[in-house]
């Protein structure tokens, strides 16, 4: 039977008659790293959220305590950010113009309207910002 593994990685010039391709065999899949298949062959669906509470438990930790049970529990869709990075932001004319520049953010005329443009940048970021005034 004419290999197709063999006529794909060596060309369609090459024709192999095999049962089993050792080319095959030595092919290791980088998404469940397995042997026998190449990465786009791959049907494996990795698991992204517990099913249950005793999914977040060590499999070490449950064993040792004997631990069986399945218990639901509430998925919620959102997901709330939180502020782990902070942002200072100088209250001065040309050093928020020279952020902005920066950034690559539509400088506007009034303080106060580019102040409310960079906290609408931070807050898409994830960032909590801090005002520092002038004379600081």
């Amino acid at each position: 039977m004419h290999c197709e593994t063999c006529r794909i990685w060596t060309g369609a010039l090459v024709v192999h008659e095999h049962d089993e391709c050792e080319l095959r065999a030595n092919l290791v899949c980088r998404r469940c790293c397995g042997s026998g298949h190449t990465t786009p062959d791959c049907t494996w669906e990795p698991v992204l959220l517990p099913t249950c509470l005793e999914d977040l438990i060590p499999c070490d930790l449950k064993e040792h305590y004997n631990i069986t049970t399945q218990t639901t529990y509430k998925k919620t869709g959102t997901i709330k950010r939180h502020d782990v990075q902070q942002m200072t932001v100088r209250n001065e004319d040309k050093w928020i113009r020279d952020f902005m520049g920066k950034n690559h953010i539509k400088t506007e005329r009034k303080r106060a309207d580019n102040l409310d443009k960079i906290m609408k940048w931070a807050e898409l970021r994830g960032l909590n910002v801090m005002l520092v005034s002038q004379s600081d």
